[in-house]
């Protein structure tokens, strides 16, 4: 941390390992964001349990839990894993604007140094706020918080971290962001009862408390809220792309997947006439890659390994059923939420010919920095912009936006990193599979375009 505190940033690999081998969470960071496949995309917009299936096409690693544990903990201890989060957001623009006098580093390495921080810090921020493994049963972690309270115990607000600490707004953001929805969440499941409330630790962290709302305005330029509202801007950096949409299709195909990985170990398990085939596939593979008699002999029969297995199988297949159900339910209440506000998003705004002006500041200060943080938050703006199309949000204007986007986007070719590159790449994969459907799809161009009003020439 001292290391890192001054500068120096190569040893990042050791704690990347750790959170990989030890934590378990080398699902997180699969290489480059531009090397990642539709399964693995469509993957990262589910749940845990999704991310882990589709990370590296059904293999799961096998996780020490208490290692896992024991790593967290020591992370919480003495706010160290928070300090860390918030070292790697300054250091960023360090890397960038390095005024040592050493030897001016190759762009290259520049380049690939930024990268570092970003993916360091997109695998230890869902490491730290995972509450998976908050059941315990050893009595010595009996008095341990779970993840998400040792966390919002340490986390400043984020126009605290803007303000006090350097950081930037949308990195600001995504760090309180696992805070800000388990805080939503527990608004969403309490609905029901007027009497319950949010946890105490999560209260200061909903986008609406007094803590939040008194900083928004420090987070932005003064003359940005004559475009954007605080309502659009709260709500646009609370959600993440689990909140916005259900891969029903992933989520099935998995569970599809799974149950035949599980009936082929229940007919291994019951042997005889059913299981030969099986059998004679398992050895075939065993001796292809060099296996002896006796590793043959091990892999066609039903080991204790295989009972794992189907154990772990069959629990995955009831997860992924609950978290698809969950899922849908959650992303339908949370569009029914934005339906409800889309009114209020650009409303009263004080600037000149604000509807213009609004695309602008909105890409500029909330969509285009949020976009090159990682392949999800590329994914959740894409879907973000078009939720707000097919809603018809009152003052917001898709061509103009295109306009703005692809305009920024010419510009901004030769000062972003490689994995920065592949975010805005799936971005505007996204965004160009809906445009070259109207545009190729005369059907779809009328259903989705002709007659809104955000088209009309005499708005332009």
């Amino acid at each position: 941390m001292r290391r890192l505190n001054d500068g120096h940033i190569l040893e990042l690999g050791v704690l990347q390992s750790l959170l990989k081998m030890v934590g378990g969470y080398g699902f997180v960071d699969s290489g480059s964001s531009a090397s990642l496949s539709k399964v693995q995309l469509e993957g990262r917009c589910g749940s845990l349990v999704l991310r882990k299936e589709t990370s590296d096409f059904g293999i799961v690693e096998l996780v020490n839990v208490q290692a896992s544990r024991r790593l967290r903990f020591s992370l919480q201890d003495d706010n160290c894993g928070v300090t860390f989060l918030i070292l790697l957001s300054q250091l960023r623009s360090k890397v960038v604007y390095d005024e040592s006098n050493d030897r001016p580093k190759q762009i290259k390495l520049v380049g690939n140094l930024y990268d570092s921080c970003q993916r360091t810090l997109n695998t230890l921020l869902p490491f730290l706020t995972d509450g998976s493994q908050d059941v315990r049963d050893d009595p010595s972690e009996i008095n341990q918080p779970g993840a998400i309270a040792a966390y919002a115990k340490v986390l400043p607000a984020p126009g605290v971290l803007h303000t006090r600490f350097g950081v930037a707004t949308a990195d600001a953001w995504a760090l309180c962001r696992p805070l800000i929805r388990a805080a939503l969440f527990a608004e969403e499941d309490l609905s029901s009862d007027n009497d319950a409330k949010i946890p105490a630790h999560l209260q200061p962290f909903h986008p609406t408390s007094d803590i939040m709302q008194k900083k928004y305005h420090d987070m932005l330029p003064a003359a940005s809220w004559n475009h954007i509202t605080p309502l659009l801007f709260h709500r646009f950096y609370s959600y993440a792309i689990y909140d916005l949409s259900c891969p029903e299709e992933r989520y099935r195909n998995e569970i599809t997947r799974i149950k035949r990985e599980i009936d082929r170990l229940l007919m291994l398990q019951k042997g005889g006439r059913d299981a030969i085939g099986i059998q004679a596939s398992m050895a075939s593979a065993v001796a292809a890659a060099g296996g002896t008699q006796r590793a043959i002999r091990e892999a066609t029969a039903f080991t204790k390994e295989h009972s794992m297995e189907l154990d772990r199988f069959t629990h995955t297949t009831e997860m992924l059923s609950i978290g698809m159900k969950r899922q849908k339910k959650h992303s339908g209440h949370v569009q029914n939420l934005l339906k409800s506000e889309k009114g209020d998003f650009f409303a009263g705004l004080a600037g000149e010919n604000g509807s213009v002006d609004s695309m602008s500041v909105f890409f500029t200060t909330c969509v285009y920095p949020r976009i090159l943080l990682s392949p999800e938050d590329a994914m959740y703006c894409s879907r973000f912009i078009m939720l707000l199309h097919i809603m018809d949000t009152p003052g917001f204007f898709t061509l103009k936006f295109l306009d703005v986007m692809i305009s920024a986007v010419v510009g901004a070719l030769y000062s972003i990193t490689e994995d920065e590159a592949g975010c805005l790449g799936i971005f505007l994969n996204e965004q160009w599979k809906i445009i070259s459907e109207w545009r190729y799809d005369e059907r779809s161009y009328k259903t989705n375009v002709v007659g809104k009003v955000r088209f009309d020439s005499h708005q332009f």
